[in-house]
């Protein structure tokens, strides 16, 4: 798999959590690590056969978030959920790399 697909799939793994931590279950845990996974699977852009590139949108996005995350919602769901987003596709895309 692509780390471009992987990432992808991870964004809407959080959608589906956000939804379901929003509107099903109400757990703000849940919904904070929904928007960390769907976000930070969404700041790094993995062309094919190219370098990963930074979002500046979505980076400052998240960023603003996180803010809010520490003093009004669950900061640590969130900056998990971000964490997950950003290195399951960038390990990855190392993976794939070193592989000839």
């Amino acid at each position: 798999m692509s780390p471009h697909r992987f990432a992808q799939a991870l964004s809407l793994l959080g959608v589906a959590a956000f939804a379901v931590g929003y509107l099903l279950r109400p757990s703000p845990p849940l919904v904070g690590l929904g928007l960390g996974v769907m976000l930070g699977a969404a700041i790094l852009q993995y062309p094919q056969g190219q370098r990963p590139f930074v979002l500046p949108l979505y980076a400052w996005v998240g960023g603003v978030l996180a803010f809010t995350q520490l003093f009004v919602g669950h900061f640590l769901g969130y900056v998990g959920g971000l964490a997950l987003g950003l290195a399951l596709p960038y390990v990855l895309y190392l993976r794939q790399r070193s592989v000839p």
